[in-house]
């Protein structure tokens, strides 16, 4: 066989595959609602970007007929991913957005009981900090206003 139908049998597996999986992926989440929790306060910056992003996502997960957003607040976080790693159930309808604690994993925090390694990541961003610095001497509360 030569090189070029090796290539193209190759390819036809793989776009069969690949096409196969996301027929399953449409009949799995087929009329079904994704939950998606945050584990911060309604309405601050990870929140908001954790709607924004799940309006995207939903017009393109195969099959989902809605995704809403839970806020799960406590602990800086770590509520929200010890629910998501101890008591939601491994169905694929409740996923996290928020940002992950490595260090807090790593250094076996107080309250960061979730498992990275035992946790598929799928998917994940920046987001750009900011830090301004002022010239201006401050010399009472005042000055900030």
């Amino acid at each position: 066989m030569t090189l070029a139908k090796l290539s193209a049998l190759a390819g036809a597996v793989a776009m069969t595959l690949l096409s196969s999986q996301a027929v399953v992926a449409q009949n799995y989440y087929d009329g079904k609602t994704v939950t998606v929790i945050s584990g911060y306060d309604a309405g601050g910056g990870a929140d908001t970007i954790a709607r924004i992003f799940t309006k995207y996502w939903e017009k393109h997960l195969p099959g989902v007929s809605s995704m809403i957003v839970k806020n799960q607040t406590g602990a800086g976080g770590a509520s929200a991913l010890n629910f998501i790693y101890e008591g939601a159930k491994a169905d694929g309808l409740t996923i996290i957005y928020q940002p992950w604690n490595p260090v807090g994993y790593l250094t076996k925090a107080p309250g960061a009981r979730a498992d990275y390694t035992e946790m598929p990541l799928i998917g994940g961003g920046t987001v750009a900090k900011i830090a301004y610095a002022s010239t201006k001497t401050i010399k009472s509360p005042s000055d900030f206003l």
